[in-house]
């Protein structure tokens, strides 16, 4: 073979080595980078789920705190776990529904995941000042509103009616009475009326299985009442005072003279309790209910099963620390009247009557536990 041959092939021998060698190391180089990308891919993944852990573990957190009166946490707060910090925000709106959303962080990967809590379908809340029906609310002159309305009918005023809140009405709301203080909104979608167990509350009042059989006078009296079913009416005459220690079912009727006191027992604090009647509730005027001296005070919800268009009749001149519900019927309020918070299908506010919320009903229920009972509404990763 000569040089020139011998040259050659050594030349295409080292031409080859290279192309082999520059694939080899594209191929190692490649391999590298796959594998370093994996292996950020993993980190990322590792870090993902803890940081969707730390979420989770910022609900769990959150729920124990919601739920233990003694643990409570402000709506927006921040902790560390195992080196990850959890963000956790709480919200309830006006419907009692308790938003709690985590953000979990670990090392700048994020994770949210979020809890949604509402009532037991036993328990009965207050969001608003005055809920009404489709027959709506109908606000004679001077009479008065502290809180928020919302009507499944129409909002009707007269002279010197106001509003101090916001009035919300499936239907229409007369210009320029009421007077709204806060916003005025027409044409929503409906909110039914708050729930009410009627069954709950005719069980809890009867759970010594003594009732009393027959119509019931208190005259004069001071009396303590509850819990009691009693299978008649009741009729508490003037200058009488009954001091409520239970929840109270009244079969008939219910009817409350002047002059009378009704005060619910301290011993409940902050918590409420519910006094039924399948039939009408009446109060003369001048009569009184009295709620707790707690803060947030304890209230009772007096609760008429009747269809009547007076389910609940209020008398003048009352001052009455508690709420009215008529689940099925009206309520009418009449002049002079003042009271905490007002439910009804139609409700009527005579003139300067008053409703006066206190705030504090959003947050509390009527339950027979005298506790929140709750439903997880829904648990997800945002």
């Amino acid at each position: 073979m000569s040089k020139v041959s011998k040259n050659q092939s050594g030349v295409a021998a080292l031409l080859i080595t290279i192309v082999i060698m520059g694939v080899g190391t594209i191929i190692a180089v490649s391999a590298t980078f796959v594998f370093l990308n994996r292996i950020e891919a993993s980190r990322n993944i590792g870090f993902s789920e803890r940081a969707y852990y730390a979420a989770e573990a910022g609900l769990e957190d959150a729920l124990i705190r919601f739920f233990d009166a003694n643990k409570q946490a402000s709506s927006l707060y921040s902790f560390s776990i195992n080196g990850n910090a959890v963000d956790v925000s709480i919200s309830t709106d006006e419907f009692n529904i308790t938003t709690i959303s985590a953000d979990g962080n670990a090392s700048s990967r994020r994770r949210s995941a979020a809890v949604r809590i509402g009532l037991d379908p036993s328990a009965t809340s207050l969001s608003f000042a005055a809920h009404i029906g489709t027959r709506g609310l109908t606000m004679d002159s001077n009479s008065t509103v502290n809180g928020n309305v919302f009507s499944n009918g129409n909002i009707t005023g007269s002279s010197n009616s106001d509003i101090n809140g916001d009035a919300t009405a499936v239907g229409t709301i007369s210009t320029p009475n009421p007077q709204v203080s806060g916003a005025k909104e027409e044409g929503v979608d409906p909110v039914p009326l708050p729930n009410f167990d009627g069954d709950v509350w005719r069980e809890a009042a009867n759970i010594n299985n003594d009732p009393i059989n027959g119509d019931i006078e208190i005259d004069d009296e001071t009396v303590i009442l509850g819990p009691r079913r009693i299978n008649g009416n009741l009729t508490i005459d003037g200058n009488s005072v009954v001091t409520i220690t239970g929840p109270v079912y009244v079969t008939g009727n219910i009817l409350v003279d002047s002059n009378s006191d009704i005060f619910l027992d301290e011993g409940f604090g902050s918590e409420n309790t519910v006094i039924l009647a399948d039939g009408s509730i009446e109060f003369k005027s001048n009569a009184q209910v009295h709620s707790t001296s707690a803060d947030p005070a304890g209230y009772i919800l007096f609760a008429s099963m009747s269809n009547s268009s007076e389910a609940i009749k209020l008398g003048s001149n009352q001052i009455i620390d508690g709420a009215f519900y008529a689940a099925n019927g009206d309520l009418e309020l009449n002049s002079n009247a003042d009271v905490t918070a007002i439910i009804g299908e139609g409700v009527r506010m005579g003139s300067n009557a008053e409703v006066n919320f206190d705030l504090g009903l959003i947050l509390q229920i009527f339950s027979v536990s005298g506790e929140a009972g709750y439903d997880i509404i829904d648990w997800e990763e945002q």
